[in-house]
């Protein structure tokens, strides 16, 4: 089966004339159709650099990034990504945002069709009493909630999110946890996620991909998420499977954040 996105030794470097950095070196890894990929790893490894090569915002010094095997050029609207930090038109409406994402992204020039496929896009993501507010009338879930309705209205074949949570509190941010886990067990897509939270990974994702440190970061470990789906948080966090998995991806980060501190020291 071709993967839905395969990225192929990928590398990269950053810097000047005055010397360069080799943040990713050989990084590998594929998502399948309606799987959901997180992508894990010690601050600084380089995730969010994998990211942005995988939606085209970067480009690689080397590699390939395909998506139904075909070779990427640059952002397409056959990858949605969700940032960290919302990325809304602030001048705009909620639906005037996700309007222009619609006739950005996939041409729709009819606005009786962009507005239904507006609201019912608002009415999955429990959005329509917002429809008509600026982003600065939002809570910063709500701000998310946009994203990920941004993401998912071009109907996009995979859809990247750069640590999508993490400029939540700590409630927001289960609260969106389990709306998007919901989201996705009704209607899966290929996912591929950047994040620091175990738990998070482990609740949302089918496989965790471990970056090594870096500099010159590259997978060093893929894991099997066992648990079945649909899925509850309460019943993971009572499960002893879970909490094993747990903390073995945890002792498995701690080491590299170590070998990265020895680095540096060194």
């Amino acid at each position: 089966m071709i993967p839905r996105l395969a990225l192929t030794e990928l590398r990269k470097s950053f810097g000047a004339r005055g010397g360069t950095t080799l943040v990713v070196d050989g990084i590998s890894l594929a998502v399948g159709p309606d799987e959901f990929v997180a992508l894990i790893g010690p601050s600084g490894c380089g995730k969010s650099t994998v990211l942005n090569i995988a939606a085209g915002l970067v480009a690689a010094d080397a590699g390939t990034v395909a998506v139904d095997g075909v070779p990427i050029a640059g952002p397409g609207p056959d990858r949605g990504v969700v940032f960290q930090q919302y990325a809304l038109l602030p001048w705009m409406t909620v639906f005037e945002n996700l309007a222009f994402a619609l006739r950005s992204a996939r041409g729709l020039r009819d606005p009786a069709q962009i507005a239904a496929a507006v609201d019912a896009m608002l009415a999955t993501v429990h959005l329509s009493h917002a429809r008509d507010r600026l982003p600065s009338a939002l809570s910063g879930g709500m701000k998310q909630r946009v994203g990920f309705a941004r993401a998912l209205l071009i109907e996009p074949k995979i859809v990247l999110l750069d640590e999508p949570f993490g400029a939540l509190d700590a409630l927001t941010r289960a609260h969106l946890q389990n709306e998007v886990l919901a989201l996705w067990e009704r209607a899966p897509r290929a996912a591929l996620m950047v994040t620091h939270d175990i738990d998070e990974a482990l609740l949302l994702a089918d496989r965790v991909a471990i970056m090594s440190r870096g500099p010159a970061a590259t997978i060093a470990r893929i894991v099997e998420v066992p648990f079945a789906r649909p899925r509850r948080r309460a019943d993971l966090m009572e499960s002893p499977a879970f909490n094993h998995l747990r903390a073995e991806l945890l002792a498995q980060l701690t080491h590299e954040t170590e070998l990265l501190e020895n680095a540096l020291a060194s």
